[in-house]
Parts: structure tokens; C-alpha cells; sequence
């Protein structure tokens, strides 16, 4: 072979070898990108899952919110249900005894003499009041 050959062969050669290398760098860029793409793709659907998490989460506070005040308001009603019992009883207490001490004024035996009602405090007042 001549010089000029043996130059050509090698330039031929450095080319081939250029050649792969730059086909190499560019696969290995395509599979960053590619890397990227699917990694950019996961993270915006793992911000979806959690989102969506996020309102679920929301809707069952709120939920939990709304029983828990429809709770209080039943409780607060059951309260004023139990006090208006507890007045009208006190009110009938009240109303016995008195006549009682009517009665017993006028010297009515049959009403001085009657039996206390069952859970009738006397004198005493009622708890809480």
C-alpha cells in the first residue's frame, strides 16, 4: 500500500470510529430523555394520587364535620327535651307541696296526711338547681 492508501485507510477508519461514537452518545442521550419523559410522567401521576388523596381525605373531614355537629345538635336537643321534664316535674312538686301546705291549713286531713310522691326531695332542692 501506498502512504496516501495507508492515510485514506486510516482517515476511513477515525471516521467509522466517529461515526460509533456519535451513533453511542446519541442512544445514550435518547435514553436520558426517555428516562426523563418517564420520570416526569410518574411524578405527575404520583401529584394526581396525591391530590386526589388530598380531596378524599377533605370530603371525609368535612363528612365527619357535618355527623359531628348533626350529633351536637341532637345532644342539645335531648338536653332541652331532659330540662323541660325536669321543670314540669319540679312544677308538680312544687304544685303538691303547696296544696299540700294548703291543706294542711285548713286542717283537710286527707290531703295533709297523703303520702310524699316517689323521689319527692322535701325541703331539699333539686340537684343543679
Amino acid at each position: 500500500m501506498t502512504g496516501t492508501g495507508r492515510q485514506a485507510a486510516r482517515k476511513a477508519v477515525v471516521a467509522a470510529r466517529e461515526t460509533r461514537v456519535a451513533k453511542r452518545r446519541a442512544a445514550e442521550e435518547a435514553r436520558k430523555a426517555q428516562d426523563a419523559a418517564e420520570k416526569a410522567a410518574k411524578e405527575a401521576a404520583e401529584r394526581a394520587a396525591q391530590e386526589a388523596a388530598l380531596e378524599a381525605e377533605l370530603a371525609a373531614d368535612e363528612e365527619r364535620n357535618a355527623r359531628e355537629a348533626a350529633a351536637r345538635v341532637a345532644a342539645a336537643e335531648a338536653r332541652a327535651a331532659k330540662d323541660r321534664e325536669l321543670e314540669a316535674a319540679l312544677l308538680d312538686t312544687r304544685k303538691a307541696r303547696k296544696a299540700a301546705r294548703k291543706a294542711k291549713k285548713r286542717g283537710d286531713s286527707s290531703q295533709a296526711a297523703r303520702p310524699r310522691l316517689e323521689g319527692d326531695p322535701g325541703k331539699a332542692r333539686p340537684a343543679g338547681r
